[in-house]
């Protein structure tokens, strides 16, 4: 179990706010998180297991493929989201719906730590709550030469180029973190056009993931002979500009980006830039930034840069699926990591 006041002692960038929280900052629907609307988690489980998707239809096939044994479910506004147990492991699971996009994923990730966080009766944070150990299982665009589509892709550390991770104070960089800052950082800076004044020029953030979930991922997944690789995700806040896909009539203030960060050389332990996608660096920042453990297990299905799609996908992600619940399974309940270990 993690304790909120050891956590602020130890972190700087942590509060040990207890509340009680005001109905406008604390918002509830009958006593439960406004959008994604299920019951607090009952009862003191030394953790919590938690699985992310994009899509309702994702996330109900991840109920139907496991055939699980819900015991609390909502939809509201496309926002699925079910507390439930997996008969063939064992395993107390909640399963939420993020939609597409860094500001949607970031409601539903801050009230699913609410869900084991927080006492709503008397609008108060538990003094100890559960470490969560949250995967999200999703498709992203890829761009190494030798990733074949369809691999899986476990996120070892995420760059955000949305705003989400400035909102709140980042979590301190250990050194392994900041040499791979400052490379993707002098990257770029490399590529911002001429025309681009400094002001203009986002600034990213970064997390790195958790070991352990990687580890038990990639474990699982070679247990299951299906083909993955790991490396460093980069998070953007669209699909076109964003992208860097030139079909609409504005420059780009950084122009071939991609290119670069695929060129980019390896970075010891976290590998080379494999992974683009538009929600992992949100989930990543919330997640191990407040103690808990996250990772993504995402399938290639687009890389632009050599013209390669693959999107016929749904027979992976459901093995995926399967990874996932075995990787989580395999898992020691005791066990407690925490910020650089």
């Amino acid at each position: 179990m993690l304790n909120g006041v050891k956590l602020a002692a130890k972190y700087s960038w942590l509060l040990d706010n207890l509340g009680p929280f005001s109905g406008g900052d604390l918002v509830l629907e009958n006593d439960r998180p406004y959008h994604v609307r299920l019951p607090a988690l009952v009862g003191e489980k030394p953790v919590v297991n938690m699985i992310f998707v994009g899509a309702p239809e994702r996330q109900r096939r991840i109920v139907e493929k496991r055939r699980l044994q819900v015991f609390a479910s909502n939809s509201n506004r496309d926002l699925d989201a079910v507390w439930a147990k997996d008969p063939e492991t064992g395993l107390d699971v909640g399963v939420f719906t993020t939609q597409m996009g860094a500001g949607c994923t970031a409601i539903v990730v801050d009230e699913a730590i609410f869900l084991t966080e927080m006492d709503f009766k008397a609008r108060r944070r538990r003094e100890n709550f559960p470490q969560i150990r949250a995967v999200r299982i999703g498709t992203c665009g890829f761009g190494q030469p030798e990733t074949a589509p369809g691999t899986g892709i476990i996120t070892t550390a995420t760059f955000g180029l949305d705003a989400s991770g400035h909102m709140i104070r980042r979590p301190d960089r250990t050194p392994e973190e900041n040499v791979l800052f400052e490379a993707f950082w002098a990257t770029v800076q490399n590529q911002v056009a001429s025309w681009v004044e400094k002001p203009d020029v986002f600034y990213p953030y970064m997390n790195s993931t958790s070991r352990l979930l990687n580890d038990a991922l990639m474990s699982s997944a070679r247990e299951a002979g299906f083909p993955t690789v790991s490396g460093i995700g980069v998070t953007c806040s669209g699909f076109y500009d964003e992208q860097w896909r030139p079909v609409s009539r504005f420059q780009s203030c950084l122009p071939d980006l991609d290119k670069a960060l695929f060129a980019m050389k390896a970075v010891v332990p976290f590998g080379k830039i494999e992974a683009i996608e538009m929600e992992n660096a949100v989930l990543a920042s919330k997640l191990c930034g407040q103690g808990h453990l996250f990772t993504s297990f995402c399938n290639a299905i687009g890389d632009r840069l050599n013209d390669r799609f693959d999107t016929h996908y749904a027979e992976n992600v459901d093995r995926m699926i399967d990874i996932t619940f075995q990787a989580l399974a395999s898992l020691p309940t005791d066990r407690i990591v925490l910020h650089g270990e």
